[in-house]
């Protein structure tokens, strides 16, 4: 029952979504690719259409996204594709919504992060992918998002050459099951680059399941000047800025090497706003795991993990949000309608799957993406407890033909 009535309620709400266009891109042109670049699919997009990449190899590029609410997925279901590009987003104030999936960035050398965005009002959602620098490529950051209004990080890799490794400004995030290496301090003539940390704000963090490790220091020049530098913090707090932690481990950069002669610098400590951080004492990094993009009609595994004899349900709704809810020490990431459904008791081993198939999305429909968020209740919790959230993702139906 509770599967029909994912399917139905799914179906029924297809059909908003029917001037929605998928755009391919492929690395050689041929029949079902529009592109060869992405930048040029993401300029023939409309507000609301998915650029969908598939695997290959492609020519680099820096990506601007124009201001335009739009989905970007890789074309796997496991793994991601390398679509050899930074991407710069900026709404100008507007409410732009964006989403990626299944995507490796790079910044690509001339200074700016893998992923940059800006001036939203809006929620951006980036979900299995690994953010880094261009091979070669050096002082690039990684994530720097200012002035959105929520990012939602889910289970991606985060690693610069240079700088820190996610900087967030005048934006709240949630971030989980994601990990983030701030860059290693280095010698640059008689300048000495300093480390960057694994996560900077100057706002509210919420972190799941994270590692956030700061850089390493320099090490020291010849002659001792400069001498050896200090490692970053894992976690930087700036102004107002609090986190709430679960399950989430904080390491300081290693000091830089003094050589021979040279003193050693000092290590990095974990935050340097420890009266800022909060830790969950009931914390546990519960998820959903779900593969996407599917194709309709196609039958997929939805599992849902978390600590044995607690009851699972499934939220769903076709838009993203990012609605803080502290008292759960979580964010719940879906806007609009939203539906529950009962899943089952997680087993033993800490997990409970569910099958489920595709629906078919109607003519003239050729996506739905299917915001998912997890519930779970666990009667053996104290009162306030008892309930939480888990990791979201977000599922992205196909038409059978692309």
């Amino acid at each position: 029952m509770r599967i029909q009535s994912f399917v139905v309620s799914l179906l029924l709400s297809a059909p908003a979504l029917a001037t929605n266009q998928v755009w391919v891109v492929g690395p050689v042109a041929g029949p079902g690719i529009d592109f060869t670049s992405v930048q040029a699919a993401v300029t023939a997009a409309g507000n609301g259409d998915l650029v969908l990449i598939r695997p290959g190899p492609y020519a680099a590029e820096t990506v601007v996204l124009q201001g335009k609410s739009l989905q970007l997925v890789g074309d796997v279901r496991l793994g991601q594709v390398d679509t050899h590009c930074a991407l710069v987003a900026g709404a100008g104030g507007a409410a732009s919504d964006w989403m990626l999936r299944n995507l490796v960035l790079h910044a690509p050398g001339d200074g700016l992060a893998a992923l940059a965005l800006s001036d939203s009002i809006g929620t951006a959602w980036v979900e299995g992918c690994t953010l880094a620098a261009e091979p070669g490529s050096a002082a690039n950051g990684a994530l720097n998002a200012h002035s959105v209004g929520g990012l939602l990080v889910m289970r991606c890799d985060v690693r610069p050459s240079g700088g820190t490794a996610i900087e967030v400004s005048a934006t709240p995030v949630a971030l989980w099951n994601s990990i983030a290496y701030g860059a290693a301090g280095a010698i640059g003539g008689v300048l000495q680059v300093q480390p960057g940390a694994g996560l900077s704000s100057d706002g509210p963090v919420l972190s799941t399941g994270c590692v956030f490790e700061g850089g390493a220091g320099a090490p020291a020049a010849a002659g001792c000047a400069p001498g050896a530098g200090d490692g970053a913090v894992g976690l930087a707090l700036s102004g107002a800025a609090s986190a709430l932690l679960t399950e989430t481990i904080l390491f300081g950069g290693g000091p830089g090497s003094g050589g021979s002669g040279c003193g050693n610098g000092a290590p990095g400590a974990e935050t340097n706003a420890p009266g800022a951080t909060s830790v969950n004492p009931f914390g546990f990094a519960r998820g959903l795991e779900v593969p996407s993009p599917i194709r309709e009609g196609e039958s997929f595994l939805m599992s849902f993990h978390a600590i044995p004899d607690e009851f699972a349900f499934c939220a769903w709704s076709l838009e993203s949000d990012f609605a803080a809810l502290p008292e759960l020490w979580t964010v719940i990431g879906l806007g609009g309608a939203v539906t529950i459904f009962p899943v089952g008791l997680v087993e033993g081993g800490g997990a409970v799957p569910l099958a489920l198939t595709a629906t078919e999305l109607g003519a003239g429909i050729e996506f739905a993406t299917i915001y998912a968020q997890p519930i779970f209740y666990t009667p053996f919790f104290p009162p306030g407890a008892d309930w939480s959230l888990g990791a979201p993702s977000a599922i992205v139906v196909l038409d059978r033909s692309l």
